[in-house]
């Protein structure tokens, strides 16, 4: 007899957003950020803006579930969920491959010694981390079945370890399962996923604020140049 399959604990859901929003506040909204391009800048804030706007829906329909009362699937929901957590993760592979060029080139100074770590050990052209992020990450799918969300996730080290080799030297987490099925999981999925979305939240007024302080003109936006 086959042994069930563990499933994650729900709060462990979307846990991977919520430290990338701290990477972007970190990154693009600190106390010591010089922003030498701009629309480089206002990429990522109108890309969290998407993401805040999808995981809404995703949060809303995870509380719902995908089992009619006679306890069959409903495609209909189960499909816009998928589609939904597509929209997610792609652009949080966005996302990265943003932050990753902004980092290569050098448009935001970030200032803190400490934090240059943890970017350059995620974000650098040579990291074991994006590269793996690129090839595995998957925000999620719902089963055919509308019982369990299939995830494939990368948490960020926010201590990087120096001398270690490739993926081994990475704080990774590979599949994840959460069930969709029992009323009390899909509540603390649903109260985990509103948590993350209210975070996200925010950065994103974080990053808005610091834009309107600190942009010194539209033409900034339009037609930049490197200060």
């Amino acid at each position: 007899m086959t042994a069930p399959v563990a499933m994650t604990p729900p709060q462990e859901l979307f846990r991977e957003l919520a430290e990338m929003g701290n990477l972007v506040f970190g990154m693009l909204a600190g106390p010591q950020v010089t922003v030498r391009r701009w629309p480089a800048y206002y990429m990522v804030y109108l890309e969290l803006d998407q993401l805040c706007l999808e995981l809404s829906r995703a949060t809303a329909a995870l509380s719902r579930g995908f089992i009619t009362p006679d306890g069959s699937a409903d495609p209909v929901r189960i499909e816009s969920a998928n589609a939904s957590l597509a929209r997610i993760d792609g652009q949080m592979r966005r996302m990265v491959g943003l932050l990753a060029r902004i980092e290569r080139h050098a448009l935001v100074d970030h200032g803190s010694p400490a934090l240059k770590v943890v970017v350059a050990h995620h974000l650098s052209p040579q990291s074991a981390w994006f590269a793996a992020f690129q090839e595995r990450y998957r925000a999620g799918r719902i089963s055919s079945e509308g019982r369990v969300l299939e995830r494939s996730v990368l948490f960020l080290d926010p201590v990087p370890r120096h001398g270690g080799s490739g993926i081994d030297a990475l704080t990774v987490t590979g599949d994840q399962k959460f069930d969709l099925v029992s009323a009390q999981s899909r509540l603390v999925l649903g109260r985990t996923s509103r948590n993350v979305q209210e975070k996200l939240n925010h950065v994103y007024a974080a990053l808005g604020a610091f834009l309107v302080a600190n942009c010194p003109s539209v033409q900034e936006l339009l037609h930049p140049r490197m200060t």
